[in-house]
């Protein structure tokens, strides 16, 4: 349990400054709690927040509900910050989160995208990943990596393209971004073979 003491109009303002600099950007929002701060980062957009409390912990919110915080933390005055048994607590009020078990080796980065949930299977094994609580989160990913491998496939079928084809290009970008590896600019050729290991079955 994770708790601090915050300004509700201070953090209703945070958060919507940061709504404005992201222009439609869809992420989850990320709270990470350090002695005396409170980070709050969303899509292009972060600020930092004086609060009372020493405590660390980190949680993922996700985006829909990052637009409606600010109705929730209408009016003055402290309210108690509370991230505790997969929720965050403001005052009473509660929202699901994913919460951090180790925040010096997270997951998840700081306001985490469609992207990110996808190259957990890369990274982790689906036991790891149910324990979390991201199998939605990752197969909503998945949803929408096969719909773009569609769509990009019929955009390029004039070039004789196949989605096979298609697939294992993303597949092997992908696979090299969850290793580390910097990424090539898309000019340039890459070797590109199917995943078989059990560990890209998510892709097959």
């Amino acid at each position: 349990m994770a708790s601090v003491q915050v300004d509700r109009r201070a953090l209703a303002g945070l958060i919507r400054r940061v709504r404005r600099v992201n222009k439609g950007v869809q992420a989850d929002g990320t709270f990470t709690l350090r002695p005396g701060e409170l980070q709050v980062d969303w899509g292009n957009g972060g600020e930092v927040l004086d609060v009372e409390g020493d405590t660390e912990a980190q949680c993922h919110l996700a985006d829909r509900y990052m637009r409606k915080l600010p109705n929730v933390l209408r009016g003055g005055g402290a309210i108690t910050l509370e991230i505790r048994d997969g929720r965050v607590f403001f005052d009473r009020f509660s929202i699901d989160a994913f919460i951090e078990r180790n925040p010096e080796a997270p997951m998840l980065p700081t306001s985490p995208r469609h992207a990110d949930f996808l190259l957990l299977p890369l990274r982790h094994s689906q036991e790891v990943i149910e324990e979390a609580g991201l199998t939605a989160e990752v197969e909503l990913a998945h949803e929408r990596f096969v719909a773009t491998t569609k769509a990009v496939a019929r955009k390029l079928r004039w070039l004789g393209v196949s989605e096979v084809e298609v697939k294992r290009f993303l597949v092997e970008r992908l696979r090299s971004r969850a290793e580390g590896q910097e990424a090539l600019p898309f000019g340039e050729p890459v070797a590109v073979a199917a995943a078989t290991d059990d560990q890209f079955s998510l892709f097959e």
